[in-house]
């Protein structure tokens, strides 16, 4: 089934002292073909930059609406490394 959607997304990262930092991202979903339906997730991020380049950060995330949309989870957990180039 062909999906069409549309999605935006705001993150906003603040550093704190200690290499360590926190995050927001909101994403609204308007699902064209389900009549406009939308939905509404939020995640915070919480890392800590290992070095220069490595951080590794834990993520939540719920959804706010749009239950029952094939790509908006009730609720999210995600764990990771990531890599910042120069």
């Amino acid at each position: 089934m062909h999906q069409s959607f549309t999605q935006f997304r705001l993150f906003i990262l603040t550093r704190w002292p200690n290499r360590f930092y926190t995050g927001i991202e909101n994403q609204l979903t308007v699902d064209h073909r389900r009549n406009g339906r939308v939905g509404f997730t939020i995640e915070t991020e919480v890392g800590r930059f290992i070095d220069k380049h490595w951080a590794a950060w834990v993520r939540p995330g719920i959804a706010l609406l749009g239950d029952g949309l094939p790509y908006i989870y009730n609720r999210n957990m995600e764990v990771g490394f990531r890599y910042l180039f120069d």
